[in-house]
């Protein structure tokens, strides 16, 4: 796979990153401060933060074993 590409790749999950971890601040603050929502309601959205948290890191396993993790790294540091 030549660079180009892999700075494609990369650039998709650096900013699939950015995107959950807004989300995923989103969630905390719903938990923490939302008076309205239910105890059910809580749970299942910290359950589907937790879920999110877990396919992000499946897809940096991919990458690492797809693609040369220290590249990605060195063109993040770049960045």
């Amino acid at each position: 796979m030549d660079i180009k590409v892999q700075d494609e790749i990369f650039k998709a999950y650096a900013e699939n990153t950015r995107e959950v971890k807004s989300i995923v601040k989103d969630i905390k603050h719903v938990c923490t401060f939302a008076t309205q929502v239910s105890e059910r309601d809580r749970q299942e959205l910290l359950h589907l933060m937790k879920a999110i948290y877990k396919k992000q890191n499946t897809m940096l396993d991919i990458i690492d074993k797809k693609l040369d993790l220290d590249v990605w790294q060195e063109i993040n540091r770049n960045k």
